[in-house]
């Protein structure tokens, strides 16, 4: 998947700077032909090579990026270029007539899933990822993403007016306060917003401006990970939840996005303070920045989803909480209740 992305982001930035040269103004038609074919056809062919037969993509996401391809092309295309000549135009009607015939087919399943989900009882988000699970075999890459994308962005707007979320019955422990992550978060995304201008001026200047409003969609989207980030570490924190009704307490994981579990206490086996830098076999370290200063051991393993990639099991965690004496104290008292 990495070599299809960056096969992928190849295509646009030769696309790019072809569009701004030169020999854009000598041979218009030529060069906006040539570059069509590219993001749509070649793009197409790359993926459908790289991402479907060797990353295990679903196939129908060929269709997706022949689509955006078609898109950047009457983006970057100065003029009526974008959309001048014959293959342009088949392009548009078999990209219009796979996607149409897709969502026919797939829209139904992937509303039913959402829909069972939420009936089990599932949140929100969690029922998303199941709805696009419904897409087909090989899916659950696209699902991950989706879902994390939707976070980040939704964070990025709404995460400053959003309070901790903390369940009744419970104690929260937030992660990024004595890591000092919002300082640094602060940092980054100012070198973001300043690099970004300077940047994009310099482009522009150059005669690049194509280029230049590439650059600078690169950099906005890097602000908003860096802030949808920040802010979800300050509203998802993880809780020690002790139950109604003699129910089962539970440990609720959530370091912001970068990962989260659910894990029942009667699951744990051990909960120690020290301090740790690295994880050792069968651990998992799961930290802001800086060594992590509680470890959890499990009696089993226990599933856990990081912020990229596919879940995984492990059977001891090394976790960074910002009050590890309060936190560690919080667990070792249901423990001692079983």
């Amino acid at each position: 998947m990495a070599c299809d992305a960056a096969c992928l982001a190849a295509i646009l930035a030769v696309s790019l700077l072809v569009a701004s040269s030169p020999l854009m103004a000598r041979r218009p038609e030529l060069v906006a032909g040539a570059i069509s074919i590219d993001l749509v056809a070649t793009s197409a062919l790359c993926h459908w090579a790289l991402g479907v037969r060797w990353g295990g993509l679903p196939a129908w996401t060929t269709v997706t990026v022949a689509a955006a391809g078609l898109g950047f092309s009457r983006v970057i295309l100065p003029g009526d270029l974008g959309s001048a000549g014959l293959l342009p135009l088949l392009a548009v009607a078999v990209v219009e007539a796979a996607a149409l015939a897709l969502l026919l087919v797939r829209v139904r399943a992937v509303l039913a899933s959402f829909r069972s989900a939420r009936a089990n009882g599932a949140e929100w988000l969690d029922a998303f990822e199941a709805g696009l699970l419904a897409l087909g075999a090989g899916s659950a890459p696209l699902a991950r993403w989706a879902r994390l994308e939707l976070e980040i962005w939704g964070f990025f707007i709404a995460g400053w007016f959003l309070r901790p979320r903390v369940r009744a019955r419970a104690l929260a422990f937030s992660h990024h306060r004595d890591a000092g992550w919002s300082a640094i978060a602060g940092a980054l995304a100012m070198l973001v917003v300043v690099e970004g201008a300077v940047v994009h001026l310099w482009l522009t200047h150059a005669g690049y401006s194509s280029v230049a409003w590439g650059a600078f969609a690169l950099h906005v989207y890097g602000l908003v990970w860096i802030v949808g980030d920040a802010l979800a570490l300050r509203v998802n924190r993880t809780c020690v939840c002790s139950e109604p009704d003699g129910a089962e307490p539970v440990l609720e994981l959530r370091v912001g996005l970068r990962a989260r579990a659910r894990v029942p206490v009667a699951a744990i086996i051990d909960v120690s303070r020290g301090t740790w830098d690295a994880a050792g076999p069968d651990e998992r370290s799961i930290v802001v920045t800086g060594p992590a200063n509680v470890k959890i051991t499990f009696s089993r393993a226990i599933a856990l989803r990081p912020m990229l990639g596919a879940p995984v099991t492990t059977k001891s965690i090394l976790l960074q909480v910002d009050d590890p004496d309060h936190f560690a104290r919080a667990l070792s008292a249901l423990l001692a209740r079983r």
